[in-house]
């Protein structure tokens, strides 16, 4: 399986999704202006990832990590299709861990967090980091 890299832009995160570590991470902003066409990929490699997964034999967790300065409703819907289409991981012995990463002084970063865990009612580590230096 190869690993799906895109670099983050002014508009878009970071995707470093890496089949060989079994870390998928997301970092950035998210504002596309083609919300639909930036998802699109990144939800098909997903199906094609959790479908090479359910063939491996291992018991190797994967880790989904969130870690977004922002991001506008659209490209919320997406995070959330993102987590639902990485349930099967969770359903196959528990293996998908999710952190969620903000800023300390993001009460709004947070509460995402939360809501999209509270949604998908699978275990986060919601975990703040100090704020960015200006």
């Amino acid at each position: 399986m190869e690993p799906l890299h895109i670099n983050a832009t002014k508009y878009t995160p970071e995707i470093d999704f890496n089949p060989e570590t079994f870390h998928l991470q997301i970092v950035g902003d998210s504002r596309p202006e083609d919300t639909v066409g930036f998802y699109q990929k990144i939800l098909q490699w997903i199906d094609a990832f959790v479908a090479w997964m359910a063939q491996q034999n291992t018991q190797q967790a994967v880790l989904l990590t969130f870690q977004l300065n922002y991001f506008n409703s659209i490209s919320a819907k997406y995070l959330l299709a993102i987590i639902n289409k990485c349930k099967p991981l969770h359903a196959e012995g528990g293996r998908l861990k999710i952190e969620w990463i903000y800023q300390d002084d993001d009460e709004e970063g947070k509460q995402w967090g939360e809501d999209l865990q509270a949604i998908t009612q699978l275990p986060f580590d919601i975990l703040p980091i100090p704020p960015l230096a200006d």
